[in-house]
């Protein structure tokens, strides 16, 4: 597939920047029209002749093509993505392979579904929009919508240069969600579940401390888990979650503001999309920002378990250091992070929105 600039080597198990040079050309290409198909869809919507309604439904393809080309705005090609899978896959085969597994919880089975809902969507999406646009081509935000002449085009029996248009359009939605889905759910989703079950089997291992030398093994496994945040954050902090935290409440509001007070005007099965990425956009401002915020916790409860286990140990003052020298792990955006009041701070912003919206289109309509 031409979205990604890397690729899995099954002889040394981890993925690799694919050298040809005529693919990374593709990629590189690929990228800048995402960045100019958004630009394009943003000016339809600020400054076009639309009506409010339109506008609505247009709104959602906005965002959720502004995070595919934020999170893949790197034309030069960057191996951060590449990076920090190989990091965890090097995680899990050197630093953890001798301790036990904690077998697939309940947390990993969740995770799992939200994966597959989000491949099954990745599939489904550009389909669904092909044949919303079979059925209303002129629709905000998309190429024939800034046409003025665009329904006297698409009446006139050229068919033809509409259905390659639509064509083009699709491919554009298949490349540009496939690449990000790579950032955000592989990057982001899957990491996140990988550190914080690395914290719980540390916890494990810290209730099996009998003396001196288990408590340094724990440290330093803390102290290893620590760097590995860093680096994820180091990926996700600048680009990929500052996106997702602005466009994935927006994409929950926007399709639940349509499914309530748009599902009369947008015709089967093209209204099947905005059920769909509302279903995928609360599932991921639910979970995954729940488990997010579990790290930032089970880290403080780890270090004052260290913490604890200080007062106990004689003559080790370097190590009752490096207890105190430790800091709460955190998945950070910008200069703040995500703690456990941000699921249902989201949440209340997304609720109290659409809530908001409804009545005043409600009166509007009266």
């Amino acid at each position: 597939m031409f979205s990604v600039s890397f690729k899995y080597d099954e002889k040394s198990d981890r993925f690799i920047r694919i050298r040809l040079h005529r693919h990374l050309k593709i990629v590189q290409m690929q990228r800048v029209l995402s960045i100019l198909y958004f630009a394009s869809m943003f000016l339809n919507i600020s400054l076009g002749a639309t009506s409010l309604v339109e506008r609505f439904q247009g709104l959602n393809f906005l965002a959720l093509y502004f995070l595919c080309a934020v999170t893949r705005w790197d034309v030069k090609l960057g191996n951060s993505d590449l990076q920090i899978i190989n990091t965890f896959l090097y995680f899990e085969a050197y630093v953890m392979k001798d301790l036990p597994k904690l077998g697939l919880s309940f947390v990993s089975k969740l995770i799992k579904l939200l994966v597959e809902i989000c491949e099954l969507s990745l599939l489904c999406l550009p389909i669904l929009q092909f044949v919303l646009l079979l059925y209303a081509p002129c629709m905000t935000p998309f190429t024939l919508s800034m046409l003025t002449n665009c329904k006297p085009i698409t009446a006139s029996g050229h068919w033809l240069v509409v259905v390659w248009i639509h064509v083009f359009e699709t491919w554009m939605s298949y490349h540009m969600v496939f690449s990000a889905a790579v950032g955000i759910v592989y990057s982001f989703f899957v990491s996140i579940v990988c550190l914080l079950s690395y914290l719980w089997i540390l916890e494990r291992e810290i209730g099996k401390i009998l003396n001196t030398r288990d408590l340094k093994n724990c440290l330093k496994l803390y102290r290893q888990i620590q760097v590995l945040e860093k680096s994820l954050n180091a990926v996700l902090k600048d680009s990929i979650l500052p996106a997702f935290v602005l466009c994935a409440p927006l994409i929950q509001i926007v399709c639940m503001f349509v499914c309530i007070n748009l599902h009369a005007e947008i015709e089967m099965p093209g209204f099947v999309m905005f059920p769909m990425l509302w279903l995928d956009a609360i599932w991921a401002n639910v979970f995954v920002y729940t488990l997010a915020s579990y790290i930032h916790n089970v880290s403080k409860k780890l270090l004052q378990e260290f913490r604890n286990m200080a007062v106990c140990i004689e003559n080790e003052g370097l190590m009752r250091k490096e207890m105190k020298a430790m800091s709460r792990l955190k998945i950070k955006f910008g200069s703040n992070f995500i703690d456990r009041t941000t699921p249902l701070t989201i949440q209340n912003f997304c609720w109290s929105r659409t809530m908001t919206l409804t009545l005043i289109w409600t009166k509007r309509r009266r």
